[in-house]
């Protein structure tokens, strides 16, 4: 698996875009206060096998993709299923292994991943505006022939899809991909500018305490407070990029979908991301992290 570094954006990124759905107004700043690595291209069917055929909480369910083939993207994936991957990863890969001070295997909170998307860029795709520009980026639904592609396949116009800045592929279309936030449709109406990435407060603290692959099927009515409350903040999970069957629109870097986190559907997998801290196995107990 082939991680790319996403540097730290100093004073922030803008996040959202103008015009398109309230969901994704006002565009604001967000501070992400570490550089962290996602995975160059998402998890493929032949990755995933390779893991979840030795995690018991997978058993059954190695091998889930709806279209086959071992370079595609996995797809029909919970997301329960890709946090308990990330969970594995974060307990079978050896510490020297990684650069120092990293060793939380997770999904990306909502901020990283647009932040990882837009490589620096504030147009509609990394490659610019408009379809012709994703048609340089990724599979959708004017060029997919409707499946996925795998991840090193050449588009129709003879070349790979184009990778941004980041050195990172597929970022849109091909298939969604899981965040680890919590849906909160007003949630870019609440926070300043300059605001620290409210998502990854709570994956912190859901890794912590052992929920990430245990949250109950609740209907999210707001992110936690400024004292890391969890109420009502577990419910449908967010995933972003597009997918083989969507429209244009719908694959850009600012686009959010939701899904409740039990489903596993065709069109959504995920990419793996790696953030500073020691691996916390989702078992743990909250005493065990305080001890």
């Amino acid at each position: 698996m082939v991680l790319c570094r996403i540097e730290k954006p100093e004073g922030g990124f803008r996040m959202g875009e103008r015009g398109f759905a309230n969901r994704e107004e006002p565009v604001h700043t967000v501070l992400i206060p570490h550089a962290y690595y996602m995975g160059k291209y998402p998890v493929t069917q032949e990755q995933y096998r390779a893991v979840a055929g030795r995690v018991e909480a997978l058993s059954g369910r190695s091998d889930p993709s709806y279209f086959r083939g071992d370079r595609r993207p996995v797809e029909q994936v919970a997301w329960h299923e890709a946090n308990e991957l990330c969970a594995a990863l974060g307990e079978w890969v050896p510490a020297g292994c990684l650069p120092e001070g990293y060793g939380l295997f997770c999904l990306p909170t909502e901020a990283e991943w647009e932040h990882a998307c837009r490589a620096g860029t504030d147009t509609e795709y990394h490659t610019g505006d408009g379809e012709g520009a994703l048609c340089a980026a990724g599979w959708f639904g004017g060029n997919s022939s409707f499946e996925t592609h795998a991840v090193d396949a050449a588009m129709p116009h003879g070349a790979p899809p184009q990778a941004n800045g980041f050195g990172l592929l597929h970022m849109h279309g091909n298939v969604g991909e899981w965040c680890h936030d919590a849906l909160y449709e007003e949630s870019y109406r609440e926070p300043c500018d300059g605001t620290l990435d409210p998502g990854q407060l709570l994956r912190l603290k859901e890794w912590r305490s052992g929920q990430a692959t245990k949250i109950p099927r609740v209907i999210t009515s707001r992110l936690p407070d400024s004292n890391g409350s969890l109420e009502q903040s577990a419910g449908n999970r967010v995933f972003r990029g597009g997918s083989w069957d969507n429209f244009a629109g719908w694959c850009r870097s600012a686009t959010r979908f939701w899904r409740v986190p039990e489903d596993g559907i065709r069109y959504v997998g995920f990419r793996v991301c790696l953030v500073p801290g020691p691996a916390v196995p989702p078992a743990a107990s909250a005493n065990q992290h305080e001890a």
